[in-house]
């Protein structure tokens, strides 16, 4: 009967021992359970996270797109503007061509008129002095009191007695 008793004794604390195992174990099941339901979490959020990140790289493609064309369309239009420009500065060139000839002539025509202005008062000059050269021989030839009397000016008249 000791012996059934030990035995007894010894299978209940086998027993008892099984039953902290169980525990342990259960515990242990829980915390793989527990840590399994945050890896399924956290996967799910990688998964929405590498989702989110795919939808940013479609649209960074898309950005990228629109940027190329819009750099392409800006291309096109500064080499369409410096097309005309280039026309622009060709005619402005051409003027300037015109006007430096133009000028060259003017140049020479006004040369020619100076030429021409300079005999032309020559000329004049002459025929004054001869008139003069006359009229003072003819004024030399009247009597004094014949002589023209001396206009004064309009500022002697009022200031003064001086004669021209």
């Amino acid at each position: 009967e000791k012996s059934l008793q030990a035995d007894s004794k010894t299978l209940h604390e086998e027993e008892k021992s099984l039953q902290a195992d169980s525990k342990t174990l259960h515990e242990e099941e829980k915390s793989l359970q527990a840590d399994s339901k945050t890896l399924h979490g956290e996967e799910k959020s990688l998964q929405a996270d590498s989702k989110t990140l795919h939808e940013e790289e479609k649209s960074l493609q898309a950005d990228s797109k629109t940027l190329q064309a819009n750099q392409e369309r800006q291309n096109a239009i500064l080499q369409d503007q410096l097309s005309i420009l280039n026309k622009q500065l060709a005619i402005k060139d051409h003027q300037i061509q015109i006007l430096q000839e133009q000028i060259g002539q003017l140049t020479t025509a006004m040369e020619s008129m100076a030429a021409a202005l300079t005999a032309a008062q020559a000329l004049h000059a002459g025929t004054i002095q001869k008139q003069l050269t006359e009229h003072s021989d003819s004024i030399e030839q009247l009597p004094a009191q014949e002589q023209p009397k001396q206009k004064k000016s309009l500022f002697s008249r009022l200031f003064g007695s001086k004669e021209i």
